[in-house]
């Protein structure tokens, strides 16, 4: 009987695998520079729950993270553009 090799690489989607038992599982680190805010936890949220296919695709890609602080940095200065412009309204 062959044994197999405990780590394969695919060259197709350029992924490493590492035996575990009988089946190859895929080696997947989440990268993350910096903290998730406020609202990219409620996007990925969102994603596990309602677009499960999405999140999975991101996850595995990478891109992930990426995606959830741009949404966050985009809903962050959004909050704050509306909040300079109700302080604007209030003083007049």
């Amino acid at each position: 009987m062959n044994a197999l090799p405990s780590r394969v690489h695919d060259s197709q989607n350029e992924l490493n695998y590492t035996l575990v038992g009988d089946y190859y599982l895929p080696d997947l680190e989440i990268e993350s520079s910096q903290p998730i805010g406020k609202f990219g936890r409620a996007r990925m949220k969102y994603l596990k729950e309602y677009r499960p296919g999405l999140y999975s695709r991101l996850l595995l890609s990478g891109k992930l993270y990426d995606d959830l602080n741009e949404v966050d940095a985009e809903a962050q200065r959004l909050l704050d553009q509306m909040s300079a412009h109700a302080s604007l309204h209030e003083i007049s």
